[in-house]
């Protein structure tokens, strides 16, 4: 019985010591400089260790993960005094500042007195779009602001831009 137990613990150091290896015939090392070598599939293929232990590059992105980004020339918009009645306009300018195509899936307001345009095109890194959005002041009167919801494919999800008026009475 010792003889077996001997054995068995002869027979666990040695398959310590060597380089761990699963049934895939994927081998891994300790050691982080050297080449982890994956034969699923193909002969003797190299991978950088870099891209099992780095999350972003896990992900297939070396640097920053791959997402689109608003950058406003102004999220704000304060149109002033107006008269009740009137109806004006202001274009939000953006721009991609991300490094993936930014898609605008809606854009939205509190009520049917501000309507906001977009285009549904993917906006490509470093280009520009734009977000025209119109207020009609019929039947409103003093201090007016108004929020827009924009969602798109951005990291958070949910942009909101606004306008602000002041609508006096007719006289």
């Amino acid at each position: 019985m010792k003889n077996i137990l001997f054995i068995t613990s002869i027979f666990a150091v040695f398959a310590c010591n060597q380089k761990g290896s699963d049934n895939s015939g994927s081998s891994v090392s300790n050691d982080a400089t050297e080449q982890v070598s994956i034969n699923e599939g193909s002969e003797g293929q190299n991978i950088d260790p870099d891209v099992i232990t780095n999350k972003e590059s896990a992900s297939g992105h070396k640097g920053k993960p791959a997402e689109p980004v608003f950058k406003f020339e102004e999220e704000e918009w304060d149109f002033g005094t107006i008269t009740e009645g009137a109806k004006v306009s202001h274009t939000f300018r953006f721009k991609n500042v991300g490094n993936a195509p930014l898609v605008i899936q809606s854009a939205t307001a509190s009520c049917g007195c501000t309507i906001p345009k977009f285009s549904k095109e993917p906006i490509a890194p470093g280009e520009e779009g734009k977000i025209p959005v119109e207020f009609d002041s019929k039947g409103k009167e003093s201090q007016i602001t108004k929020d827009i919801n924009i969602i798109a494919n951005t990291n958070p999800v949910q942009k909101i831009i606004r306008i602000k008026v002041n609508v006096v009475p007719k006289k």
